[in-house]
């Protein structure tokens, strides 16, 4: 015995003999200490990842082949400005915010980075607005990884996106504004003296 615990299943059941009286067990134990190590590694492991998800500033969100979502964090709801309950009935074909291209255009659902990335296996990143469902604009710097199954004998197999959004309105707005004031001074035609 080198002193180390082990778990194991016992199963036995008593055996009688012709009288019926009982003259022992027959069982067997079977060890799963490496089974309960291994689950035991995966709770923590899924216990840093939740904490680590929950604790990010960008959002996180990651969507089945189908485009339905399988996990988001909070800042990923705060961002897009669902609750808990619309977004885990959010589909990307869904109508709770609708999509804009950098100049504020409406686009077709085709056009999202996570779609993009669902359709072609290739990562996708780029700028994208939203109007959420109460009437504000947000702008969101988006990055699309597709989740691929290697296949031995084939080509990738897409089983899944994860989607990164930053809320970048206020940088925006900013952009926007010295780009006005940049146009003001130029078409001035008085001098500016800044002093």
């Amino acid at each position: 015995h080198d002193g180390e615990y082990r778990w194991i299943i016992d199963s036995a059941r008593p055996i009688h003999d012709l009288d019926g009286n009982f003259i022992g067990y027959l069982g067997s134990c079977l060890d799963i200490t490496d089974r309960r190590n291994v689950e035991a590694a995966l709770r923590e492991r899924e216990s840093r990842l939740s904490t680590l998800l929950a604790s990010m500033g960008e959002g996180v969100i990651m969507r089945d082949a189908d485009g339905a979502l399988r996990e988001c964090n909070a800042a990923a709801r705060d961002i897009l400005g669902l609750s808990p309950e619309e977004m885990s009935d959010w589909h990307l074909h869904g109508n709770l915010v609708a999509y804009l291209d950098e100049d504020g255009n409406p686009i077709p659902i085709d056009r999202v980075p996570s779609m993009r990335a669902l359709r072609t296996g290739k990562a996708q990143s780029g700028i994208l607005g939203i109007d959420r469902k109460d009437g504000s604009r947000r702008w969101m710097w988006t990055n699309a990884v597709p989740l691929l199954d290697e296949e031995d004998d084939g080509p990738s197999k897409v089983r899944g996106v994860v989607t990164t959004i930053a809320d970048v309105t206020v940088r925006r707005v900013h952009e926007e504004q010295l780009r006005l004031a940049w146009t003001v001074v130029q078409n001035s035609v008085e001098a500016i003296v800044v002093t």
